[in-house]
């Protein structure tokens, strides 16, 4: 599979990810105030499409998603569809971490430490 073809912020999704950065929740927000700007020394990208799926962060050079489970995702036709989609990401060569909206809220700066500690995890495992 081509790049373009995995690394594509399809037009036809633009607005729907505005949308959905507009409506962040604030463990979403809080947690890209951390994210932004390589302050992890990593580039992400929040509200990013892979394929017809739109992720909460990725940071596309580790293909590592970070994704924010909220109360929406406690239901069982959230949790079957939060399921296929990780599956087809998995596939294409993802690596996802969740965190549920309530952890963010209380443990940020653990939870930074965490995903940077994932990043170099990460690094490590496409290096080999």
């Amino acid at each position: 599979m081509t790049f373009a073809k995995l690394f594509s912020n399809k037009t036809k999704y633009k607005g729907l990810r505005k949308v959905l950065r507009q409506q962040a929740t604030n463990g979403e927000r809080l947690l890209w105030w951390q994210l932004k700007g390589k302050q992890t020394g990593y580039l992400f990208r929040r509200q990013f499409n892979i394929k017809n799926y739109i992720v909460d962060f990725c940071c596309y050079k580790l293909k590592l998603i970070i994704e924010i489970d909220g109360y929406s995702h406690e239901n069982h036709d959230s949790y079957e569809h939060d399921l296929k989609r990780q599956t087809d990401l998995e596939k294409l060569g993802y690596k996802i971490i969740r965190y549920k909206e309530i952890e963010i809220l209380k443990n940020l700066s653990i939870i930074v430490v965490e995903i940077w500690q994932h990043c170099k995890i990460r690094e490590q495992e496409l290096i080999h």
